[in-house]
């Protein structure tokens, strides 16, 4: 029998998962499986688990949660370079990484990409010794995600998102930012940075139109200093995915990024 190693967050997404466990062995069970499993708690270190487990005895480690569990194994994963497959599992809020992967369907969809083990190499990457695999987000907007009540999260799930950013003016401040890439130097009043592994994050499914999971290189979005009217029609450019070209906007790819902030700023890494 194959050994899975599964990692769950309870409170993920609607946090209905933990209803679903027993479909989820009973699946894998049924396929030549055998699974050993492990409920997060609140702040628990993933590392630490990950770094217990004997590499030779499992096939897959399965990480069900949302995209900041999904960086949270991975970063373990890395850490501790256990040459294993992921599985995901997306029952977060907004699982734009799993999005982006085409994972959909619900979960038998889900189970059924795992039995196969359908892998696909990623592009994965790092910000001051940290793994992300999605985002990196540095400005107030980033904040969002912890300051969304996680009930309010699960009943409205990316409304809430949004909800909050429009509810909320001082998310709006900007910041000086200076950004170097291929040795060119950007200095703008930002109200948001974005550094992004795939085209999406927060539930907006188009932030980077060409962003490729597997290309080496990161899309960056900077929101630059602009009127409020004009925060509003690019806000509604956003949902749409027709932002890229605003006036607000500045847009890169890059394989390698330095960004110096004049002030304390805060951060966010895969909604964490």
């Amino acid at each position: 029998m194959k050994r899975v190693f599964l990692i769950y967050n309870p409170i993920s997404g609607k946090a209905t998962f933990k209803s679903d466990i027993d479909h989820f062995v009973y699946r894998m069970q049924n396929n030549g499986f055998t699974v050993t499993l492990h409920r997060l708690s609140k702040n628990e270190d993933v590392s630490k688990i990950l770094g217990k487990i004997n590499k030779k005895e499992f096939k897959m480690i399965v990480a069900a949660g949302g995209d900041g569990t999904i960086n949270s194994v991975v970063d373990g994963i890395i850490y501790h370079a256990l040459d294993i497959p992921l599985g995901i599992l997306p029952v977060g809020t907004s699982n734009d990484f799993a999005s982006f992967l085409n994972i959909h369907g619900g979960l038998d969809s889900y189970i059924d990409i795992i039995i196969r083990m359908d892998t696909k190499r990623v592009d994965i990457g790092s910000i001051n010794g940290r793994s992300f695999v999605n985002v990196v987000s540095i400005g107030k907007l980033s904040s969002i995600a912890h300051k969304t009540n996680y009930l309010v999260k699960n009943n409205l799930g990316k409304l809430g998102y949004y909800i909050n950013v429009l509810g909320q003016n001082p998310v709006f401040e900007f910041f000086g930012v200076r950004l170097i890439a291929d040795n060119k130097i950007y200095e703008e009043d930002a109200m948001l940075v974005l550094v992004l592994n795939s085209k999406g994050a927060g539930g907006f499914k188009n932030l980077a139109p060409d962003a490729q999971i597997n290309d080496k290189k990161f899309d960056v979005i900077v929101i630059k200093n602009c009127s409020f009217i004009d925060k509003l029609n690019l806000f509604i450019k956003i949902l749409r995915g027709e932002h890229r070209n605003d006036d607000c906007i500045l847009y890169l790819q890059t394989d390698r990024l330095y960004i110096e902030c004049s002030d304390e700023v805060e951060t966010d890494v895969d909604g964490e």
